[in-house]
């Protein structure tokens, strides 16, 4: 080998070098700026009164291990206090609704901090939503937990006919709605707030592609979107003759969703919906 070629060769190899140090460094960096948070959202409204809080425990321990679980239909504060510790999670808070004593529950193995909740204007069931921030090694992320009205008039295990059906559906998708305006202070309400990071999740009681989720769609993201797992059914209520998607986890734009699916389970009128998140740092 020449000179000319050994002195190629060995500038070659320290550029070779040199970029892999840095990009091994820039990914440990990476590593130190990213934790993952999974987040469960289910209502449990529809459980029977026996066994209840054993089905609610079946729910969430078929959603893995989350760190915090968002549950709409709690049947009061001293249920969301038994629930948090039946599950092992410390912290912990609760809202009711302004009709009657059901209401909202986070459960979460971090802190809660900040706690604030609303009532939507127009919600016939005295439904809101339910916020606190969580510390994520120093970096504030809010989490907000919510139940809209329900749509249509069918019961909840009655079945509305297909006209009737048809006509909801369309309703939901092309036309201002109770849940379309309660998102709309939603939005305003969290914006307010000021969180660099934010994940909306509950019963939203409406349709993907509704004016609904499509309002949410403007500031947040869907865990769900784009997968096989988007339009699956988590919900039977409403009287529809199928299983519609009702429940949703949203979050900020400068998060990332890792992964999202729904646990298909045998209690109550609603499937859990399960999302991890990577929280920046």
């Amino acid at each position: 080998m020449t000179g000319h070629a050994k002195k190629i060769f060995v500038w070659t190899f320290l550029f070779v070098l040199l970029s892999g140090a840095a990009l091994m460094s820039y990914q440990q960096e990476e590593n130190i700026y990213l934790d993952s948070l999974a987040v469960v959202t289910c209502n449990v409204e529809g459980l029977e009164s026996s066994g209840r809080v054993k089905d609610i425990t079946s729910m969430v321990n078929r959603a893995g291990a989350p760190d915090v679980v968002l549950l709409q239909g709690v049947m009061g504060n001293a249920e969301a206090s038994f629930l948090a510790e039946k599950l092992g999670f410390p912290h912990y808070c609760y809202t009711s609704s302004r009709s009657c004593d059901k209401g909202l529950a986070i459960l979460s193995n971090r802190d809660i901090l900040n706690t604030a909740s609303h009532f939507f204007m127009e919600s016939k069931a005295g439904n809101g939503a339910l916020s606190g921030d969580l510390d994520i090694n120093g970096q504030r992320l809010k989490v907000v937990n919510l139940q809209l009205d329900r749509m249509g008039d069918g019961p909840g295990n009655g079945k509305l006919a297909l006209t009737d059906f048809v006509g909801m559906l369309g309703a939901e998708l092309f036309s201002d709605t109770p849940r379309s305006r309660s998102i709309e202070e939603v939005l305003a309400w969290v914006g307010a707030q000021g969180a660099p990071q934010v994940i909306v999740g509950g019963d939203f009681s409406s349709i993907p592609l509704s004016r609904a989720v499509r309002a949410m769609n403007e500031d947040f993201k869907d865990s769900m979107w784009p997968s096989f797992e988007y339009f699956k059914g988590t919900s039977r209520e409403n009287g529809s003759p199928i299983n519609l998607r009702t429940d949703y986890l949203f979050h900020s734009s400068n998060m990332t969703c890792a992964e999202a699916s729904v646990i298909a389970q045998p209690y109550g009128h609603h499937h859990p919906v399960r999302a991890v998140f990577e929280i920046n740092l």
